[in-house]
């Protein structure tokens, strides 16, 4: 594709008239990639990659600096049509694969490596399943990327697209959980399966994996965990770099070049992703040390937020889902070390601990970075997701209320701090974004040491 007008692409992707319903966008864009194959739009996109650091489909979406503004944001009719063409290859290929998965959930045949090939795919589409959440005005809050295999899949079949997704499910013959590393070399790994961030999970994951460690994910219902799509496409450090010179936070939107996707070793990823296993499969005994990957869905199913009442939605409560709350307070009867960013850490404000016949918060006196209350401005600025925003709640306020020592000033001025605490021999180490995940193997690989006498 040494031939491809990527200078062409750029146009049409960051280009924006007075008329935000402008279609001859959609002429333009699919004369450029419409007849291309799946592997020949990775080429493409690599290439819009090393030239301009930003994917294709942040351009489109108005994500990237200088597009903050609603004037610069394309109408949502015209967007969806432009992100199915940029994307239809990989659309068609989804479809057909989970038409293919049906037939053999139909006849029987599933095997387990077809488990583990499907629950790596979804991940990869973005947030692929219904909003945990619906917002009381009742409007559609899927996914773009949802929406649009909503609808090339009602062309293609009568079933519904969330019941052949439940019915290949039930057909997969159980998980084995594999584990050959001595259990201190063992991690446990809690994702949601409504919104996990890129980043978050795979920085930190390839490095322990690098390290020597075996990582084992677990979901609150056993269902493929999703990624924020944003957080996959790239968006690299130097246009968070102009952010930051405007007087913008840099709020790690969008993935830094190191974790494409499209670059990333496949096979490492597909065993990272296709092992997924619901919580109430694990067992402490097996583990040396529990992380919480964090992302905007974590507080959709795994430490679920609701309003403190019907007069006061601008605080919350959060229980962990009982699976997951099962698995924690095993996780914490063991004292096993916790390592949390981002929303992770706002399970630990559901946990509590026994100390000498004593039962108090887990985070009570433990200094606990988490994500500084950055969702309204990209709300603001059209980058948050649909479905995450119609609310908001401040991650320290529940923590505090918990009883952990928080600062928000200290959190937002760097994202990449670590936060490290103990609590009667359980190790804590939490981090406030997805710029702290890179800090966080040391931190994880410290913690474990520890508490299995290592060091």
């Amino acid at each position: 594709m040494s031939d491809f007008p990527i200078e062409r692409l750029h146009e049409v992707a960051i280009g924006r008239t007075r008329d935000p319903k402008d279609k001859t966008k959609i002429t333009a864009l699919e004369n450029l990639v419409g007849d291309l194959s799946s592997e020949q739009l990775r080429e493409v996109r690599k290439a819009y990659v090393d030239r301009y650091f930003v994917d294709p489909e942040h351009h489109l979406r108005s994500f990237d600096v200088y597009q903050e503004l609603p004037p610069l944001r394309l109408d949502p009719d015209l967007l969806i049509d432009l992100l199915g063409i940029l994307n239809k290859s990989d659309i068609d290929h989804d479809v057909s694969y989970v038409g293919q998965l049906l037939e053999k959930a139909r006849k029987g045949t599933l095997t387990e490596q077809d488990r583990r090939e499907y629950y790596s795919l979804l991940p990869r589409i973005g947030l692929w399943d219904s909003p945990a959440r619906k917002p009381s005005e009742n409007q559609n809050v899927d996914s773009y990327e949802r929406r649009l295999r909503l609808r090339a899949w009602g062309k293609a079949s009568d079933v519904g697209f969330d019941a052949a997704l439940k019915e290949i499910e039930s057909g997969f013959p159980t998980s084995t959980i594999k584990l050959d590393t001595v259990r201190h070399k063992n991690i446990a790994v809690i994702a949601s399966s409504h919104g996990a961030q890129w980043q978050e999970l795979v920085d930190w994951a390839l490095g322990m994996i690098d390290a020597g460690y075996t990582l084992q994910i677990f979901t609150p219902f056993g269902r493929p965990l999703a990624i924020q799509r944003d957080s996959m496409l790239v968006r690299e450090p130097p246009t968070e770099a102009v952010a930051v010179s405007l007087g913008l936070p840099g709020v790690g939107l969008g993935a830094p070049l190191r974790l494409d996707p499209l670059r990333l070793p496949r096979q490492t990823l597909d065993a990272l992703l296709g092992n997924a296993v619901g919580a109430d499969r694990f067992d402490a005994n097996q583990f040396g040390a529990v992380y919480l990957a964090g992302g905007l869905g974590f507080n959709e199913d795994v430490a679920v937020t609701s309003p403190k009442s019907a007069d006061d939605v601008a605080h919350a409560n959060i229980v962990a889902t009982p699976h997951i709350a099962q698995m924690m307070s095993n996780a914490v009867q063991h004292r096993l070390p916790i390592i949390a960013l981002c929303h992770g850490p706002t399970l630990l404000a559901c946990l509590d601990i026994e100390i000498d016949g004593k039962r108090e918060k887990l985070v009570k006196g433990v200094e606990v970075a988490a994500l500084p209350a950055l969702e309204p401005m990209v709300h603001a600025q059209g980058k948050l997701e649909p479905q995450f925003s119609f609310y908001t709640w401040k991650t320290h306020d529940i923590l505090a209320e918990a009883g952990a020592i928080v600062d928000e000033q200290t959190d937002l001025q760097d994202m990449t701090i670590v936060k490290t605490g103990v609590r009667d021999g359980l190790y804590l180490a939490t981090g406030p974004g997805p710029q702290t995940a890179l800090n966080l193997i040391n931190a994880t690989i410290y913690a474990i040491n520890k508490r299995w006498n290592n060091v």
